[in-house]
C-alpha cells in the first residue's frame, strides 16, 4: 500500500509576514501620493487666487483710466501714457500721480488698501505691485520712459505694458526648506 503525502493545508507564518510587510508598503505609498496631490491641489489653488487677484487688480487700472491707458497727445504726436497710472504704479515717483481729476488719486489709494487686505487675507502674507515695464523687461520710472511715437514721427519711444504682479510665501515642496516666495504676473496694454 502506498502512502499518499497530505497537502499543505495553509499559509506559514513567514509567507503571512511578507504579505503584510507588501500590503503595508502599498498603504504607505498610496498615502504619499495622496499628500502629494494635495499639496498639488492647495498650489494650484494659490496659484488661481493670485490670477483672480491680478486680474481684478488690472481691470481697476483699466476703470480709473477709462480704458484708455494710452492717449494721443497731439501737440507732440506721441501716444502718452494716462496720468492715472502714476497714481497706480509702484516704481513710479507719486509726483508722477497727476491726474487732472482728484478722486482717481483717492480710488487708487482705496484700491491699494483694499489689495493689501485683499492679499492678506488670501495668502496670509504677501504683495500686490502695479508697474510699467519696457519691451526689454525692466521697469519704467516715469509715464514719460513709456511714450512713443506714431508712425512717421520723427521721435521714436517704447511702449511699456502695465504689470500686475501677485507675490505670497509658500513652503517649499520638499516640505522641509524656507518658505519660497512664489509670483503670478499679468500684463496688459
Amino acid at each position: 500500500m502506498r502512502t499518499r503525502m497530505k497537502a499543505e493545508a495553509g499559509f506559514s507564518l513567514l509567507e503571512v509576514l511578507i504579505s503584510v510587510l507588501v500590503v503595508a508598503l502599498g498603504l504607505l505609498a498610496m498615502a504619499g501620493m495622496q499628500l502629494k496631490s494635495i499639496r498639488d491641489s492647495h498650489d494650484a489653488y494659490m496659484r488661481s487666487l493670485a490670477s483672480e487677484l491680478a486680474v481684478e487688480a488690472a481691470e481697476r487700472v483699466r476703470a480709473a483710466t477709462g480704458d484708455q491707458i494710452y492717449a494721443l497727445n497731439s501737440a507732440s504726436n506721441q501716444m502718452d501714457l494716462n496720468s492715472a497710472l502714476g497714481c497706480y504704479a509702484s516704481g513710479v515717483a507719486t509726483s508722477e500721480c497727476t491726474s487732472n481729476i482728484a478722486s482717481i488719486q483717492n480710488i487708487a489709494a482705496s484700491d491699494a488698501a483694499y489689495f493689501a487686505s485683499a492679499t492678506t487675507s488670501m495668502f496670509g502674507s504677501g504683495s500686490v505691485q502695479v508697474l510699467l515695464k519696457k519691451t526689454d523687461g525692466t521697469t519704467a520710472s516715469t509715464l514719460s520712459a513709456c511714450s512713443y511715437s506714431l508712425a512717421g514721427a520723427s521721435g521714436t519711444g517704447t511702449a511699456c505694458q502695465v504689470s500686475v504682479s501677485v507675490s505670497w510665501q509658500e513652503k517649499a515642496a520638499s516640505g522641509t526648506a524656507p518658505m519660497q516666495t512664489q509670483t503670478f504676473e499679468y500684463r496688459f496694454r
